[in-house]
């Protein structure tokens, strides 16, 4: 799995290709986290999740996204930042996931479905 960040001004894109599993997973939970933490620290307004590429994501891998986005939710709400999934048709896993977390997330989220 491979993970990128990128951060320009008040927006920052977290990229995701391969698989979340086994040790990806663990290294998602690391990367959310430190991405949260940069957010935070550059008062970021939004961060997008390129997943067009994610193939498959694990159970461990939602808890991390689940755990993200609780962290969001606890911040003061001058705070707090939007979380945009851009997600593909092409993996079906994508949509049933993505909603689930959105009805955990609330307005923190968005899903922005991209061909």
């Amino acid at each position: 799995m491979q993970i990128h960040v990128a951060q320009a001004d008040a927006h920052m894109v977290v990229t995701l290709v391969g698989a979340a599993e086994g040790r990806g997973a663990d290294e998602l939970g690391k990367a959310l986290a430190s991405a949260h933490e940069q957010a935070v620290a550059a008062a970021v307004r939004e961060v997008v999740v390129d997943l067009r590429d994610l193939e498959f994501a694990t159970s461990s891998a939602l808890k991390a996204f689940v755990t993200w986005l609780q962290g969001v939710h606890e911040l003061a709400a001058e705070a707090r930042y939007r979380v945009v999934f851009q997600s593909t048709p092409r993996h079906p896993w994508q949509g049933r996931s993505l909603h689930a977390l959105k009805a955990f997330a609330g307005d923190v989220m968005e899903i922005r479905e991209v061909a």
